[in-house]
């Protein structure tokens, strides 16, 4: 039996929402049955998320995801989204952007850990926000002064909101249901319109190119495919799509796996190329770049050959200063699938120093510009071997 607490009533953009104490019983009672299917990934309400998680990594979730508790969900105005073109301003709808985000993330993590019930009310209002926003990126990667529902252009940040709200709904699937079926279809469609349509019906450059976006949208394009695309030939295609454009951005590094980017974008080059290899494995779908190919070893090595000692990293190409910043919650599955274990005892090494265990929030909070949700959960897949 699992314990819900809940209010009874949520408020909703779209209206009034009632969430009660024995429907939310009623949907972990049936996701537990659901878990019989054995997704690599454990949904939301099975025990793997309260039994195997460190209590000390729950509570700081649970305590992230608790200052967003009832906080209302703000719209990203067109005007500050505007400003860049009208006068160079990129920060300002930048950081409303990621605040947003930031608050997604920290809801639906706390609630995946602490499963009582408390964030789903914000949860559901945050991503019928998210649906309601007329385009998902910013506005420096755009052509037109203002978003335009007409004009889906998939950039990095189109990309990882969309494998943010797939994650969510994949984990939240049979509460998404409970509440309203209409919101699990919405979802669907507007992943399909805003990402899954345009990314396989263009020729976007990102595709052909060698640096961090080709792979850093593919991670996230393929998180869209997994989750939200429930026709098997279309996602046949994308997923064939995917593995050539990794394949372009695979061919282009050098044989040391040495990264012309620097280790600042480490994170989304070569680990995003992990992260496509690792989803398509844990899948079941082809890989054509597999775990333990040796240059995808060697170009996980970059980071940790990088480090210079007390804390400083070589600064090199793109990289934004000198001190040694480690994504743990990548690196890590990165070293073990590869079989790295000097990769993985720099992850450990580097979690360590920032408490990855008694307050993982504060390397999560830091995992990119808001937190990579599907990151996260990703390591702590492998947190028990971690701790070790």
């Amino acid at each position: 039996m699992i314990y819900i607490e809940t209010n009874d009533t949520c408020i909703s953009n779209k209206g009034s929402c009632k969430i009660s104490k024995h429907l939310l019983l009623y949907v972990f009672l049936f996701a537990s049955l659901s878990m019989q299917a054995q997704d690599w990934l454990p949904r939301y309400g099975d025990s793997y998320w309260r039994d195997s998680i460190p209590e000390t990594m729950r509570q700081s979730y649970i305590k992230f995801g608790e200052q967003y508790i009832k906080k209302s969900w703000n719209s990203l105005p067109v005007s500050a989204f505007a400003e860049y073109r009208k006068i160079g301003n990129r920060s300002h709808y930048e950081s409303l952007l990621f605040e947003k985000r930031r608050q997604f993330a920290a809801l639906v993590m706390a609630e995946i850990v602490e499963m009582k019930g408390r964030f789903l009310s914000d949860i559901i209002n945050g991503i019928n926000s998210t649906l309601d926003e007329t385009w998902w990126g910013l506005p420096a990667h755009y052509n037109y002064e203002e978003p335009r529902a007409d004009f889906q252009y998939v950039d990095i940040f189109n990309a990882e909101t969309g494998s943010l709200v797939a994650y969510t709904r994949y984990m939240f699937s049979d509460v998404i249901d409970v509440y309203s079926p209409f919101l699990t279809r919405r979802i669907d469609s507007e992943i399909c319109r805003r990402i899954l349509k345009p990314t396989a019906g263009n020729k976007y450059w990102w595709k052909y190119a060698t640096n961090n976006w080709n792979p850093w949208i593919c991670s996230n394009w393929l998180a869209c495919v997994l989750f939200c695309e429930h026709d098997e030939s279309l996602k046949k295609e994308a997923i064939k799509q995917i593995n050539k454009a990794c394949e372009v951005f695979y061919n282009a590094y050098p044989s040391d796996g040495g990264c012309n980017e620097g280790p600042h974008y480490w994170s989304r080059a070569a680990a995003s190329l992990f992260e496509v290899c690792y989803l398509l494995t844990m899948s079941k779908n082809e890989s054509k770049v597999h775990l333990y190919d040796s240059k995808l070893k060697k170009m996980g090595s970059y980071i940790y050959a990088m480090y210079a000692g007390n804390g400083y990293e070589i600064n090199f190409a793109d990289t934004h200063g000198y001190q040694a910043f480690l994504n743990v919650n990548i690196a890590y599955p990165y070293g073990l699938m590869t079989g790295d274990k000097m990769l993985c005892q720099y992850a450990a090494w580097m979690g360590q120093k920032n408490e990855e265990i008694h307050n993982p929030v504060k390397l999560f909070n830091k995992s990119g510009n808001w937190p990579s949700l599907g990151r996260e959960l990703i390591f702590l897949l492998h947190i028990q071997t971690f701790l070790k």
